[in-house]
């Protein structure tokens, strides 16, 4: 069964963090796994009765190998949280979930003993406007935007970095730009 646990987190590598919504990711006791939800003003039924358990909210711009790095290291507790759910009870209006106290006492001190810190993707525009001039250089050499935004500018996944896809359609509007102020120039 921890297998499942250890599946549902390794998936988290591919998961795409990006959207409008922060991404929330539960502890589901009875598939034994973890699962994302994104929505903007509800939480999953099963964690509204007390069966799956709340572990994180992400952001829309976090990087995924970041978050699979914090639940990996976290997994053994998770693994020890899960052993302290009891299953479901009927209540007269839902099935509800029954975990040891100190159970839900254990995760809340994991989360406070390793909190999150979770790389995101900087906004283009914040991570390239140091360096517009050079850019801009580059560009005048005769270089494409593709050309120019190369892996290593985009940092790296520890740090947190700049999406390469939105760096170079960021890159690619202010090109535009630079053409038209350029033609306004050579009109005047």
């Amino acid at each position: 069964m921890i297998e499942s646990l250890h599946s549902s987190i390794e998936s988290i590598k591919d998961y795409d963090f990006s959207g409008e919504w922060r991404t929330s990711i539960y502890l589901d006791p009875e598939d034994r796994c973890i699962y994302t939800f994104t929505d903007t003003n509800c939480i999953p039924r099963t964690a509204h009765n007390g069966i799956d358990r709340f572990i994180i909210s992400v952001s829309p711009k976090a990087i995924a190998e970041s978050v699979y790095d914090w639940l990996s290291y976290i997994e053994s507790d998770l693994e020890e949280i899960l052993e302290g759910y009891k299953g479901s009870h009927w209540n007269g209006k839902n099935h509800v979930g029954m975990w040891t106290p100190e159970s839900l006492e254990y995760l809340d001190e994991v989360l406070q003993r390793h909190p999150p810190e979770i790389a995101t993707y900087w906004d283009a525009g914040d991570w390239f406007s140091p360096v517009e001039s050079n850019l801009k250089a580059q560009w005048e050499e005769g270089k494409t935007a593709e050309e120019i935004i190369t892996e290593d500018q985009c940092g790296n996944s520890i740090d947190g970095m700049c999406d390469r896809d939105e760096a170079i359609a960021w890159l690619k509007d202010k090109i535009d730009q630079w053409e038209s102020e350029k033609e306004e120039e050579e009109n005047e």
